[in-house]
């Protein structure tokens, strides 16, 4: 039987509209759970995501964690599960909401920065409990943000690899440069970055975030005080800005070294 060409045609575009049906009905159940589990991001007394910008978002997160990238992200093996009681088993595979939380910190900068500034005193008389309580608005982001570096990221070399075995699992040694717009002293030459903090692995951008009068500070992960198991993440193939070579830190469980200090109107 010979079946006529339009009527085949017909059957396929029939087919593919039906799976694209499905498709967007999918997507529409995703934002809708999303949009309530992320309500931080869109119902806070600091800085509020639209709808709109929050729906881009999860689009983008919903494309990246089909990647062959992301799926071949699984939860670090601490050798005993959930080190950090985060009820996070060796190995899973990471999940949509915390890549979800790295995507909102690289893609919208004015959200990041009110984000990350809950994390820190805002002058030196601010108690923890204040501080708590302005972090607490970003209760579900600050949870999954954290729980992704730390458990998904990357970390400086094994020292017993060779540069294959550590370039393949991703590992990168620093240095990682982070532009201040103020000088400040630094308490010590090893510290923890606790809170989310943004880095480069370019010295030019960082010296353009900080502008003519501030500092780029150089850290390294190079193994003092074990700082290469400090995890971060690289965000060069889910921000909106790959070029900038982001690396996000957070958590500070182990320490990392500064390097160096630039004054920038000093040169």
């Amino acid at each position: 039987m010979i079946l006529d060409s339009d009527f085949i045609i017909g059957i396929i575009i029939k087919r593919l509209t039906n799976i694209i049906q499905n498709e967007w009905q999918m997507l529409e159940i995703l934002i809708e759970d999303t949009h309530h589990r992320n309500s931080t991001v869109l119902n806070n007394k600091t800085y509020q995501l639209t709808n709109y910008q929050l729906q881009i978002s999860i689009i983008k997160t919903k494309k990246f964690i089909d990647t062959y990238k992301a799926r071949k992200l699984e939860s670090r093996d601490f050798k005993t599960n959930d080190k950090y009681n985060y009820g996070i088993s060796n190995r899973s595979p990471i999940t949509f909401t915390r890549l979800l939380s790295i995507i909102l910190y690289t893609d919208w900068n004015d959200l990041s920065k009110e984000f990350s500034k809950s994390f820190r005193q805002l002058h030196k008389y601010e108690s923890i409990t204040t501080i708590k309580r302005r972090n607490r608005e970003y209760a579900n982001w600050s949870k999954n943000l954290r729980e992704a570096v730390e458990y998904y990221g990357s970390r400086g070399w094994v020292d017993d690899w060779s540069r294959q075995q550590n370039e393949y699992r991703g590992y990168e040694n620093g240095p990682f440069y982070c532009g201040m717009s103020f000088r400040m002293v630094m308490p010590h030459f090893n510290i923890r970055l606790n809170g989310p903090t943004s880095t480069t692995k370019q010295y030019a951008v960082a010296a353009r975030f900080s502008g003519n009068d501030g500092i780029v500070i150089s850290l390294n992960n190079d193994g003092y005080l074990r700082s290469n198991l400090l995890s971060f993440w690289n965000c060069s193939w889910t921000s909106n800005y790959g070029a900038e070579e982001e690396r996000i830190f957070c958590g500070g469980i182990y320490p990392i070294r500064i390097q160096g200090i630039t004054i920038i109107s000093n040169g």
